[in-house]
């Protein structure tokens, strides 16, 4: 893999305007999510012009539907998989943040190996999850891969990119907006490069 176009997702849809937790929600876009989509796709359209690619999303729909107005624009289908889903918040997935609090288990230990809720991952868990499929993807891929997903995995894409360990990842936020693209390349040289963090041009 050359270059590695990273897409957040946009803004989802919160049940009776109430903000539920994400993680593994499952709600879709929201009006503006879909107004945002539309930017990125003609932005990426831009990005990417006659140049081939292979394209994945994760299955959350907000998500997916993000990466399926991105595909019209484009011409091109994703893969849909579960492995590029955000970090599992377990039992909390669709909660209330004041409810999801009382589910919160003890922190203990090292903090990369701390499970939030019952039935959730760990950072370290979801950086293995992420970059062990990433791994995949560079041995399939030789060109450019396009991948819509969420914040944190943008996170654990980045630092796998620039050959950072799993302790930075728990250190670092590299602040990802919904709707922002983060381009990630190697240089002529072979040395991973992050050449576009973020960007949020396109939505405004």
């Amino acid at each position: 893999m050359k270059r590695l176009v990273l897409v957040r997702h946009g803004k989802m849809e919160h049940p009776a305007g109430m903000e539920i937790t994400a993680g593994w929600s499952n709600m879709p876009l929201s009006r503006k999510g879909r107004r945002q989509a539309n930017l990125v796709s003609q932005a990426i359209a831009v990005m990417l012009g006659d140049h081939s690619f292979e394209f994945f999303s994760s299955d959350l729909l907000r998500a997916s539907q993000t990466a399926q107005i991105i595909g019209q624009k484009l011409g091109s289908k994703p893969i849909i998989t579960h492995m590029l889903r955000e970090q599992s918040n377990g039992q909390a997935a669709e909660m209330l943040p004041q409810e999801a609090r009382l589910l919160e288990l003890p922190r203990k230990g090292d903090p990369l190996d701390w499970i939030v809720y019952p039935g959730a991952e760990s950072r370290r868990m979801l950086f293995n999850r992420i970059t062990g499929y990433l791994h995949r993807i560079d041995k399939l891929v030789e060109g450019t891969v396009l991948v819509v997903t969420h914040a944190d995995v943008v996170n654990a894409a980045i630092c796998w990119w620039l050959g950072l360990p799993v302790e930075t990842f728990a250190q670092v936020d590299f602040r990802i907006n919904r709707g922002g693209i983060t381009d990630l390349r190697l240089s002529k040289e072979g040395t991973p490069v992050l050449y576009r963090h973020n960007s949020t041009a396109h939505l405004r």
